[in-house]
């Protein structure tokens, strides 16, 4: 099968990088609008601490005028202010009349005098509540409406404190946890206890050069959904291909998507055409390719010479891309491959023949990728599949 990927690589990379450059752009941009935003900030606060400190001034200067006003006193006369430059206003006049009244209080309430209200003028005198000189009985009888309910002390958690968790618990099933205790007379308290974290999936194998392979997951019916949507070019002896498509969650990959393109069919080859509108559909879903699937009708389960080098273009793209290659009448009948690294991906991208099946003598130049390997196929997952063909 030659695929997309075999045929366009050059179109493939001139797009990767019209991304990266547009990408660059927009860090650009948005490192020029933190900049600007930072220095309207520092501006800001630079105008609210210049306008806090005239306010400042503007108060210690008032403060000044009025003592110098009103406070200063000839040392000469003991009978009133000293004579000023100009005459105190309105505001000035009754804050004196208010601190001479108060003071007059003050002297008549040390006095014991009765009559200093009448004393003051207009001046009404200023109340202030006390707390009575009494015992105040907190008895069943002294709450309202007759109420038997003794009172309770505010602050207290209600009832009793919550039981321990059994030693079987489950934190990571538990997404929240209310503590609540009802008694008599009281509200319920409760509380919630965050969710941990989300747990990662941890690569379990890597390539022969050390690199880590991410776990990818496959559902187990795609691969009988493929072979009934090839069914008719299977009894006509013609190979049948399928894109691998899926979603990166928590550190893997899944696979949720078999789309058929467009394509040419041999009964020994498979050839996309109509690029673009695979393109289109994977960009519009944001989609990972992680691999292909085709049938060898006339085969047994084994990578071809053709094979191996469009497996070599997936792998180049994404290292935990595979192959899955499905021939209905030989046993085995199903296979999960990848290219090594080293020495098959190095060995395939030097090779410069140009027939379509030619022989590679290097041994070891795939291996199996499920079983063991860093696929895991799954009976509960879901997917979706998506024929672009024009039938």
């Amino acid at each position: 099968m030659r695929s997309f990927y075999d045929r366009d690589v050059p179109f493939a990379l001139d797009r990767l990088e019209e991304i990266r450059n547009g990408i660059e752009k927009q860090v650009e941009a948005y490192e020029k609008v933190q900049k600007e935003q930072k220095r309207l900030e520092r501006a800001r606060v630079k105008a609210q601490l210049k306008e806090k400190e005239d306010a400042k001034k503007k108060a210690l200067s008032a403060a000044s005028s009025i003592q110098r006003s009103h406070f200063g006193t000839d040392s000469r006369s003991t009978t009133g202010p000293s004579t000023r430059s100009s005459a105190p206003d309105d505001d000035d006049r009754s804050y004196l009349e208010t601190l001479a009244s108060l003071r007059r209080l003050k002297v008549q309430n040390e006095r014991g005098d009765s009559t200093a209200s009448d004393r003051i003028g207009s001046w009404s005198t200023v109340s202030y509540p006390t707390i009575p000189d009494r015992t105040v009985s907190l008895s069943h009888s002294s709450t309202p409406s007759g109420s038997s309910t003794p009172l309770s002390i505010p602050g207290a958690f209600p009832g009793s404190p919550p039981p321990v968790p059994p030693k079987d618990y489950n934190a990571t099933s538990v997404s929240s946890s209310t503590i609540s205790s009802n008694t008599k007379g009281t509200s319920t308290a409760s509380s919630t206890v965050a969710a941990p974290p989300s747990i990662e999936h941890k690569n379990r194998y890597s390539t022969e050069g050390g690199t880590g392979l991410r776990t990818t997951f496959l559902p187990r019916g795609l691969k009988d959904t493929f072979l009934q949507i090839a069914k008719k070019n299977t009894m006509r002896n013609l190979e049948t291909c399928g894109i691998l498509c899926g979603k990166l969650n928590r550190n893997a990959f899944f696979i949720n998507y078999l789309v058929i393109p467009e394509q040419e069919s041999t009964s020994d080859t498979c050839s996309t055409t109509n690029e673009e509108s695979l393109f289109e559909f994977i960009d519009e879903n944001e989609l990972f390719v992680l691999g292909w699937i085709h049938t060898h009708p006339t085969q047994t389960c084994f990578m071809s010479s053709i094979d191996l080098h469009t497996q070599n273009s997936y792998q180049i793209m994404l290292p935990e891309a595979v192959a899955i290659v499905c021939a209905p009448s030989q046993q085995p009948s199903f296979g999960v491959f990848r290219l090594t690294d080293p020495p098959g991906i190095d060995i395939i991208k030097k090779c410069r023949q140009s027939s379509t099946f030619h022989p590679h003598r290097e041994p070891d130049l795939y291996k199996t990728a499920y079983d063991p390997g860093h696929l895991l196929i799954r009976d509960d997952l879901p997917f979706k599949t998506k024929d672009l063909r024009q039938l």
